[in-house]
């Protein structure tokens, strides 16, 4: 296969997965474990920033669930109107 090729072989798989992807996902751990390693204060500064992210995302789906329960609500309501009252 040639680098120019968009073709994925099954030579270009590890136990299953893309190769690619496999390698993008040890060079992320290696990072990891070099931030971890090293610096202390830039270790704790990417921990704040995980934190925050993972704060965010929480109150995202948070916010989703809210917005989704009260749309559920309201069709039960509007059964139920619709029920009692005809429409």
């Amino acid at each position: 296969m040639s680098t120019g090729d968009c073709e994925v072989s099954k030579s270009d798989k590890i136990n299953g997965y893309d190769s690619w992807e496999v390698r993008s996902k040890a060079d992320t751990l290696i990072e990891a474990e070099e931030i971890k390693n090293g610096d202390p204060k830039l270790y704790s500064t990417v921990l704040d920033e995980v934190q925050k992210k993972a704060t965010a995302a929480q109150e995202a789906a948070d916010k989703k669930k809210a917005a989704a329960d009260s749309i559920r609500l309201e069709k039960k309501v509007d059964k139920k109107l619709k029920k009692t009252f005809g429409a």
